[in-house]
């Protein structure tokens, strides 16, 4: 009903149509979808809205490789009862679990745990599919439609470390059938959607990476970054506060919050062949293929 239902907390804080206290709250990203800059930003944001996140967990406690419970109790349970136990735990000290979710990576006992506590969670995808497999193929998560290169076209095998590089590799792209498969790549978050309804949740709403962050680019975007992360709230489950909102995009999280810090670069930053890969973008018979790359 749009209302308040459910506990108020911290302050603030008003639930929209839940009924559970403190539920866990996710939000669906692919990898290479920004899901970094999104969740500093995302942990600032709900803070702000009175939604305190648990600070002990890794940010990604879905992998079982990466569960914080898991490494500090020698393991032994399942992936499933060790986020239960942290949702509980999160719950007990007045906090929430907050977490990336990656459908494709998650099993479905744990996506069960999560739904029985009545978790809310916002589809966030990159909708420049050129950015989204550019970074995929350099971070080696994606071999079939390109490799890694440096800057001299020789192999490198940094994979997901040159993200810590003062020189990453690029992307060469193999481009037999390129234009199909950026069309498909169109549709991550349409799949992401299905994926998650198939998982039994409801009520999530899908919002773009490029929205949430694009107040970074430059100030022309801050308007679309608030309407952004109303959007990313409400799907959470909490009334968003523009006030509040604009306070963290402009400097309530460091380096992350802070318009016009990180200017969008031309692809050729980014990918190695970028003329054969620019001809093949310009000459789609695919508007929204054509719409994506940057010069």
């Amino acid at each position: 009903d749009g209302g308040g239902r459910g506990a108020a907390h911290r302050g603030h804080t008003t639930w929209l149509n839940t009924s559970t206290p403190l539920p866990p709250l996710l939000f669906a990203s692919a990898p290479c979808s920004g899901s970094t800059a999104v969740q500093t930003v995302a942990r600032a944001m709900l803070l702000a809205h009175g939604v305190q996140t648990d600070d002990w967990l890794h940010w990604e406690e879905m992998r079982k490789n990466k569960n914080s419970y898991l490494k500090r109790t020698g393991g032994g349970v399942e992936l499933s009862e060790a986020v239960e136990a942290q949702i509980v735990s999160a719950a007990a000290r007045g906090k929430v679990f907050f977490n990336k979710l990656e459908m494709f990576l998650t099993d479905p006992d744990t996506v069960r745990v999560l739904i029985r506590h009545g978790a809310r969670v916002v589809n966030v995808w990159r909708s420049n599919a050129l950015d989204f497999v550019a970074c995929n193929i350099r971070d080696c998560f994606i071999r079939w439609i390109g490799r890694p290169v440096a800057a001299d076209g020789s192999g490198t095998d940094l994979c997901f470390k040159r993200r810590f590089q003062y020189a990453p590799p690029l992307a060469l792209f193999y481009t037999t059938h390129l234009n199909k498969h950026l069309g498909d790549f169109l549709s991550t978050g349409r799949w992401q959607l299905r994926q998650l309804r198939r998982a039994g949740f409801r009520g999530f709403r899908t919002v773009s990476s490029e929205a949430l962050m694009g107040f970074g680019a430059s100030e022309e975007n801050v308007s679309r970054s608030v309407r952004g992360w109303m959007e990313f709230l409400t799907s959470l489950g909490v009334r968003p506060n523009a006030t509040a909102i604009h306070g963290v995009l402009r400097g309530g999280c460091g380096k992350t919050c802070t318009v016009g810090a990180r200017p969008e670069k031309p692809h050729a930053a980014s990918i190695y062949n970028i003329d054969e890969v620019a001809a093949i973008v310009r000459n789609s018979s695919n508007p929204a293929v054509q719409k994506l790359l940057r010069e």
